[in-house]
């Protein structure tokens, strides 16, 4: 018997479904909730599930901004080396971890992620993406990026608020961020998402900042004008500088959400300090010039594996670690 990959599409505001209406097949119109007679307009096939006004959207909106788009056909080598690229061993740790699920056929719901293209790999893996972002100006470029003809019900794309999900109860697979999960002012919004639209035995996991009390001292107390200089000449968003005062998370916060909201298991893997801040603090100073992002590929690999070293003796020097893979298992 050939199984249901039906996604189907609820109404984020009041969760009320719409008649036979599966993400991946959605109509290039627009759909209105008959509970609370909201609508929901596509763009170019992409709908804007984002209902409230949200002054985070509005930033990443204009960041996003673009008229022009050159489509190409996917590679999957080329996004691979984005993977595997030893200037960034935190993204090539957070595969090695996924590859560890069997993602083959299993629908992964994309969450805060930008313009990010290597996520797209997971097609390769026969995966099924639903690829959302905040911003919708962040996923139609992607769309419009790539020629995704021959993964018509493979990929879709649309814009999400994570807190207010569009998705019936017990319908994905796995829930997925990158270096987003800090964007969520109220984390008990989105875990209480999260964990109805997961399937039973189903996976969330996501790559952030761990709390490390020694960095987030050397910032604020002994360094502070340092920090700020960096804040200045450094775009951020609203959340990106509630985050940065909060300093990441601890694992006995996440503990407590695992508890109250009945997941099964929690992963919490953190790694990374000396590595994270060479290449970090200098390249927000110089502004990530090509000539230095040259000269930190030949020390990088050498000191992820030297705070590999390190934290595997120390736990203290582990508890004080920068990057952080967490998730649930519901």
């Amino acid at each position: 018997m050939k199984k249901n990959y039906s996604i189907p599409v609820i109404c984020p505001r009041c969760k009320s479904q719409f008649l036979s209406e599966d993400v991946f097949k959605l109509s290039n119109t627009k759909l209105k909730c008959k509970n609370c007679n909201i609508t929901f307009i596509s763009n170019n096939g992409c709908y804007d599930f984002v209902f409230e006004n949200i002054d985070e959207k509005k930033f990443y909106e204009n960041r996003y901004y673009k008229n022009e788009y050159n489509q190409k056909k996917l590679d999957f080598d080329e996004l691979y080396n984005i993977w595997a690229d030893p200037y960034q061993p935190e993204v090539n740790f957070f595969l090695s971890e996924i590859k560890k699920y069997n993602i083959k056929n299993k629908t992964i719901l994309l969450l805060g992620n930008g313009e990010s293209e290597k996520e797209l790999y997971f097609l390769n893996f026969g995966s099924r993406i639903i690829y959302s972002d905040l911003s919708m100006n962040s996923v139609k470029n992607v769309k419009n990026h790539y020629d995704f003809k021959e993964y018509i019900e493979k990929i879709t794309f649309h814009a999400i608020d994570a807190v207010n999900l569009p998705f019936k109860t017990n319908s994905i697979d796995m829930v997925y961020g990158y270096a987003f999960i800090h964007h969520i002012d109220n984390l008990d919004r989105f875990f209480n998402e999260v964990y109805r639209v997961l399937k039973p035995k189903g996976l969330c996991l996501f790559l952030d900042n761990a709390h490390s009390p020694m960095l987030h001292i050397l910032k604020w107390k002994l360094l502070p004008f340092i920090t700020n200089f960096i804040q200045k000449n450094y775009e951020t968003s609203p959340e990106d500088e509630k985050a940065s005062l909060k300093g990441g998370f601890d694992q006995d916060e996440l503990r407590n959400i695992m508890v109250k909201y009945k997941f099964q298991d929690i992963i919490f893997l953190r790694f990374g300090l000396f590595y994270w801040i060479f290449k970090r603090l200098p390249g927000v100073v110089f502004n990530w010039s090509e000539k230095l992002i040259k000269f930190q590929r030949h020390f990088i690999p050498l000191l992820f594996f030297i705070d590999s070293f390190i934290s595997k003796r120390s736990s203290i020097y582990c508890n004080n670690t920068m990057k952080l893979i967490f998730g649930f298992k519901k």
